[in-house]
């Protein structure tokens, strides 16, 4: 349980501000959910409560959603943080039982379970008998997993039962557990039931509010892993999923238009509430854009693409189809959500401007590869076929994905090839310690790959490798490999290699690039040895 923090004076002056405007309501109901987020981390949890007091039950589900789901690493599936969510019973229960089982009620028994299930052991003392002492609550009887929070969460569990017995006795029931339990021996317990039942539920919400899950997401890039480029240059529709998705957030936006005031007002009124919506915003606009709120439910494109092929074809899109140009844009947002979510640079999350650079290259490397490798009779008839169409830059990017994924494949390839070499083997003869720590190494690597055979962190592996290897070509390798999908401008050098390795980096966008990196590939082993 995380204490609570002293009162900021910035904060608190903020929050005392926002609450002399009587259009404060107004204006928290209608911000999005990761706005909404930013704006609490902002100012604290406790500082907001105030504030939150005005929000709708479901932005306090998207809330929760944000702040008590963490994922242990960018793209990897989100689990659920009891701590994170005992932080905010432990506030609703300052402002009252009631308040405290309203928030409970609209959140749902099961994710209340959950959070026991992480502190208590349940049992029906009915049905199941018991040795020691156990608290009860009618038939069921609660002992603790931790000691040290037990006085607290035992506090908790008497506001509700007090307040709301009904739903504290469904939550009892979904972590009740159906054996006969010894108090001394119970603290190992859990309820392996719960999680799946409450994550399953929490992706439907998050789906049909719009969002792209870290399953989905994972979902999405998969099934290009699996496509043969064939495949993907003759598909004529969005797959299904997709589809789906893509129809969720355009009936969102469509329903998204800001509040406005009820039409019954006098003109006056009307005024005098435009204007405390205005000091709203002039207040509270500004902090929410320095956030800057990641993982937003609908991405917002830079006003231009980035300055390449595809550029040049959406303006001349936007000039031919306007409608035509808004599909796409709403495709490169679902992309750059499928970015965040699925993918990671060096470990880390993409921000929402290196998901939509991203995406706006990948797809500029889809549309090149068409024009450029792939025979047409004529290339603005491909152009308006691949943009005009169904499933426009949806199809753009799955090939340059596509076409992104084998080079984590040679790059591994050639390593492999390079340390089993009879140079390596000679090399190491007179360091076997050397030789013990680099097969180690290289073993942990292979351990820790991905489904399509690709090292999660090579850095030890290289680490070790420049005691005997070129170190240019090492810190290449090592750029190369952990900066995917982007690359190192050096590698783009011509002539001779460089002697110093330039850390700048952009995305793969053309042929050109991709043929950059094959070509480094290709004189990798020599190099190395």
């Amino acid at each position: 349980m995380a204490h609570k923090h002293p009162v900021r004076s910035k904060t608190s002056n903020l929050v005392s501000t926002l609450l002399e405007n009587p259009q404060l309501p107004a204006y928290i109901q209608r911000l999005e959910g990761n706005s909404l987020a930013k704006l609490v981390q902002h100012l604290g949890k406790e500082d907001a409560q105030p504030i939150l007091q005005y929000a709708t039950p479901e932005q306090i589900t998207d809330l929760i959603e944000i702040d008590a789901w963490q994922s242990p690493s960018p793209g990897a599936e989100e689990t659920f943080s009891p701590e994170k969510f005992l932080e905010w019973i432990e506030l609703w229960s300052d402002a009252g039982p009631t308040q405290l089982c309203t928030q409970l009620r609209n959140l749902g028994a099961q994710l209340f379970a959950l959070t026991l299930d992480k502190y208590v052991v349940v049992v029906d003392i009915f049905k199941i008998g018991v040795s020691g002492f156990v608290d009860t609550f009618d038939r069921f009887g609660v002992m603790p997993k931790d000691d040290e929070q037990w006085p607290l969460l035992f506090q908790f569990l008497c506001e509700i039962w007090e307040e709301d017995p009904a739903f504290l006795d469904e939550a009892f029931g979904y972590c009740c557990q159906c054996r006969s339990l010894v108090v001394e021996k119970t603290y190992s317990v859990a309820n392996e039931n719960l999680a799946p039942d409450v994550e399953g539920d929490r992706d439907r919400h998050r789906r049909e509010r719009g969002y792209v899950t870290t399953l989905s997401a994972s979902a999405f890039l998969s099934r290009l892993k699996a496509c043969s480029l064939t495949e993907l240059l003759l598909e004529s529709t969005y797959d299904p999923a997709t589809a789906m998705q893509l129809k969720r957030n355009n009936n969102l936006h469509a329903s998204g238009q800001p509040a406005t005031a009820h039409s019954a007002f006098s003109s006056s009124a009307q005024n005098e509430i435009e204007r405390h919506h205005r000091a709203l915003a002039d207040l509270l606009d500004p902090i929410l854009t320095e956030l800057n709120p990641g993982n937003k439910l609908l991405l917002e494109g830079p006003d231009q693409p980035q300055p390449t092929y595809l550029e040049q074809q959406l303006q001349a899109l936007g000039q031919r189809d306007s409608a035509a140009l808004e599909h796409r844009f709403r495709e490169v947002v679902f992309l750059g959500n499928v970015v965040m979510e699925g993918t990671s640079l060096n470990g880390k999350r993409l921000t929402e401007k290196q998901a939509t650079d991203c995406v706006y290259h990948t797809c500029n490397l889809g549309l090149e590869y068409c024009v450029n490798v792939e025979p047409w009779d004529e290339e603005s008839a491909l152009v308006r076929e691949l943009l005009e169409q169904e499933p426009g830059l949806i199809r753009c990017f799955n090939i340059g994905y596509f076409l992104l994924q084998a080079i984590p494949r040679k790059l591994h390839g050639a390593l492999k090839r390079a340390l089993e070499s009879a140079q390596f083997q000679r090399r190491l003869r007179k360091e076997p310690w050397l030789q013990t720590l680099i097969r180690e190494e290289f073993a942990t690597a292979q351990q820790e790959t991905d489904p399509n055979g690709r090292f999660h962190n090579l850095n030890p592996l290289l680490d070790s490798l420049l005691f005997l290897c070129d170190a240019t070509a090492l810190e290449q390798l090592r750029l190369l490999a952990d900066s995917l999908p982007r690359f190192p401008t050096s590698l783009a050098a011509q002539g001779a290699a460089p002697i110093h390795v330039s850390k700048e980096w952009r995305f793969f966008a053309t042929p050109g690039d991709l043929q950059a990196a094959h070509t480094f590939l290709a004189v990798l082993e020599s190099r190395l040895w």
